[in-house]
């Protein structure tokens, strides 16, 4: 089709008209759940991976919608240097490097520090679709082009892939709102906007961390310049740093400001559905002590409250 200009045109308009007018065809409003195995061999469905496929047409207007979305927020600068996921220019390595580097500078300074590594659970499942379309507006999204694809979303069908080939029986889609039951949400493993609209409302978790006054401040040691970062996240992946403002400063002091911090993000997240998994998440607290030869890392014992 790609090499007739009819066939072309006629694409085109299949999939320009709810990208511009904003509604949702029929045709897209059937999706099946397909489970893959996230480990190999445990057939356990609440351990499985629910990929969502979804009309071609559909998809490939998701994809544009989230093409232009980043690449009109990258023009705008409005997303931070803290979210490094399914961004040109930044790669799963590099984030890991810098914090490396970031563990570095404290055991340098013999700095108090705190590191939490948070898991978001399910990501793509939990986003509520009104902070995730308003998220996806205030960076840079068409309008309509959300408004199409948020109501496909809520009025389609599931049918689930067995063994058998997909079920004949179907849930949520118009039947329940029929019933006075809100749209199911979540934007769905394998929608092509999905890893820019979870940028789009990370993003606003990170401006309103930096609101609060939470992160840590760096500053180089030649040009002084100085360093404010909240976290470093890769799409769903967050390390949240807190970073004691000096040498003297106990590691146990700074553990009400760490549990502040996350009760800022995680209720934050929460807000837009998100939610952490306990099981994929986890904490350190970092501090430093003198023994009369060399500085060596405090142990748990050592510093009360932890």
């Amino acid at each position: 089709a790609a090499h007739s200009l009819e066939l072309s045109e006629i694409d085109a308009a299949i999939r320009s008209a709810p990208f511009e007018m904003g509604f949702s065809p029929v045709d897209w409003e059937t999706l099946l759940d397909y489970m893959i195995h996230k480990r190999a061999g445990v057939d356990d469905v609440e351990l499985m991976r629910i990929i969502t496929l979804m009309c071609s047409q559909f998809n490939e207007n998701n994809k544009k919608l989230g093409s232009d979305l980043m690449a009109h927020a990258e023009a705008a600068g409005s997303i931070p240097p803290d979210q490094g996921g399914g961004r040109k220019g930044f790669r799963a390595n590099l984030i890991a490097t810098e914090k490396r580097i970031t563990h570095d500078i404290i055991r340098q300074q013999h700095s108090s520090a705190s590191h939490i590594g948070l898991d978001a659970s399910q990501c793509y499942d939990r986003m509520v679709h009104p902070p995730t379309a308003l998220s996806m507006m205030k960076h840079g999204a068409h309008p309509p082009a959300v408004r199409s694809m948020f109501t496909t979303l809520q009025n389609a069908k599931h049918k689930v892939n067995t063994a058998y080939g997909p079920s004949q029986t179907t849930y949520g889609g118009m039947s329940r709102q029929h019933m006075g039951l809100d749209p199911l949400q979540g934007i769905g493993q394998g929608n092509g906007c999905g890893p820019p609209a979870f940028i789009a409302l990370s993003t606003d978790i990170i401006r309103c961390m930096l609101r609060k006054g939470f992160g840590a401040v760096l500053t180089a040691a030649i040009t002084l310049t100085t360093l404010f970062m909240v976290c470093f996240c890769f799409v769903d992946d967050s390390d949240y740093m807190h970073i004691s403002p000096s040498m003297t400063t106990p590691g146990e002091s700074i553990v009400p400001e760490t549990q502040d911090a996350l009760d800022c993000w995680v209720g934050t997240l929460s807000c837009t559905g998100g939610a952490i998994n306990p099981k994929k998440s986890y904490w350190y607290l970092l501090d430093f002590k003198w023994t009369g030869a060399q500085w060596a890392y405090r142990n748990t014992t050592e510093m009360p409250g932890n």
